[in-house]
């Protein structure tokens, strides 16, 4: 029998459904992400003892995937009939807990962020990692991100078996798309596509002085960007001097302290931020000041960061140019014509690798079935072998072993055929109906992987 209600689902919000503003409004800072896997994964507890969570967040989407099931019921929830999209209403949980985190209303929240179930869920997820759903078709940053957000979910024990499969099947399939198409060539990133704007405002960069804010992920793509192009004059400022000076020595840059903004900004040409800052570092105020010292010059501001580094209205001084990541859309679906050929065959990785999670869940799903079998076939051939050796006194060791050793050849024989013929249907949906139907005929009780832990216990709580 079908499972109904699908058991993995997505709630997800990035730059193609929502405005880059609305995404600042949500967004979790680096700091608030593991206390809110914490307090949904409590919450969902109380509704399934399997339930595990984790929290995708980048500069342009914010994706809350989560289980309620264990192997068996994903399993049967990946079954085309159970995948589809859901109403909002039904996961009132996640939206709750990031109206609590981000101050953004409840009702908001669900209106704005798209929710999957079952298999779109899934399949949304590898699409991700693949690149077919960034930016820029087929950066390769996306990738590190989704690894990123299960190890964080794993280290925050929201994620286990079944989530756990969900994302290293994901992590695989964006590996594969890269290698196996021509998706992954000339890669480009967000901050690849900035520099590219700012060479596109003031023309040629060897020349200009460029100010990065932030040495992050984000903010290191951009310097090695800004090296490849020749320029020499790159400032960096970040918090911390140590990872600043790090970047710098690698790439011929000069390292200084987030107090020297005001100071270098008014000698440069350009300045790409992509901080991990909670509020803005440069309000209008700010800037007011900074272009006065600087005669009103035209000063080029890419802001990167979510929420945003630099204020909006910022953009009302007259000399400021300022950029966010709105503004990159248009530059983003340039000269991406031969990636986005690659995407039918990205399409066939998605679904071949979506099939070896059906397989690999499905196998897990009838081990226990499996496991049973082979414990109930041992325990009568024991029962029958002490009885035969009664029987027919046997008393040499070399007899025993001989005995012993045709006994399981005789039950291993016949064991073959329905193992092999369960886990060949563990990738068409039908092993664990199969698996039923054995445990019946022989009147097998079994228990799941989980229920197994569960009563040896595994230190966690599973309840409020």
């Amino acid at each position: 029998m079908k499972n109904s209600t699908p058991p993995i689902f997505a709630a997800a919000a990035d730059y193609t459904t929502v405005s880059i503003e609305f995404l600042e409004r949500i967004s979790l800072g680096e700091n608030a992400v593991e206390p809110f896997l914490h307090q949904l994964h409590e919450c969902l507890l109380t509704r399934h003892q399997h339930a595990e969570v984790a929290v995708l967040a980048t500069c342009n989407r914010l994706e809350v995937y989560w289980t309620e099931g264990s192997v068996e019921e994903m399993y049967r929830g990946m079954d085309g009939d159970a995948a589809g999209d859901c109403s909002g209403d039904e996961h009132s949980a996640v939206f709750r807990d990031l109206s609590v985190r981000t101050g953004v209303s409840r009702d908001e929240i669900a209106a704005s962020m798209k929710v999957l179930a079952g298999g779109r869920a899934i399949e949304h997820l590898f699409r991700v990692a693949s690149g077919v759903e960034s930016m820029v078709i087929g950066e390769h940053q996306i990738l590190g991100q989704v690894e990123a957000a299960w190890k964080a979910a794993t280290d925050a024990g929201t994620a286990g078996g079944v989530l756990g499969a969900v994302f290293a099947a994901a992590v695989r399939c964006g590996r594969r798309a890269r290698i196996e198409t021509p998706i992954g060539r000339n890669p480009r990133d967000v901050s690849t596509v900035a520099v590219q704007l700012a060479e596109s405002v003031v023309g040629e960069l060897a020349g200009r002085r460029v100010l990065v804010a932030g040495v992050g992920e984000m903010g290191r793509l951009t310097v090695k960007a800004l090296h490849h192009r020749g320029v020499a004059g790159v400032d960096i400022v970040n918090r911390g001097l140590v990872r600043a000076r790090e970047a710098a020595e690698r790439w011929g840059a000069t390292a200084n302290t987030m107090e020297r903004l005001p100071v270098l900004l008014e000698e440069a040409d350009i300045m790409i931020a992509s901080t991990a800052s909670t509020t803005t570092i440069l309000d209008r105020r700010a800037v007011e000041s900074i272009m006065e010292r600087r005669s009103f010059r035209p000063l080029v501001l890419i802001d990167l960061a979510l929420p945003r580094d630099v204020a909006p209205d910022a953009a009302s001084v007259p000399g400021v140019h300022l950029y966010d990541l709105d503004a990159l859309k248009e530059i983003a679906e340039e000269g991406e014509r031969e990636r986005r050929t690659a995407i039918p065959a990205v399409e066939a990785i998605v679904d071949d690798e979506i099939r070896g999670l059906r397989a690999d869940l499905g196998d897990r799903a009838v081990r226990p079935v499996l496991s049973e079998l082979g414990n109930r076939a041992d325990e009568l051939r024991r029962e029958t072998l002490q009885s035969a050796e009664k029987e027919m006194g046997v008393q040499k060791e070399t007899q025993r072993v001989r005995f012993v050793r045709v006994s399981r050849l005789l039950l291993t024989t016949p064991r073959r055929a329905p193992s092999a013929r369960l886990r060949s249907e563990a990738a068409n949906g039908r092993a664990v109906e199969y698996a039923d139907i054995l445990a019946d005929l022989f009147g097998l009780r079994t228990r799941s992987p989980e229920e197994q832990r569960d009563e040896q216990g595994d230190g966690c709580s599973h309840g409020r």
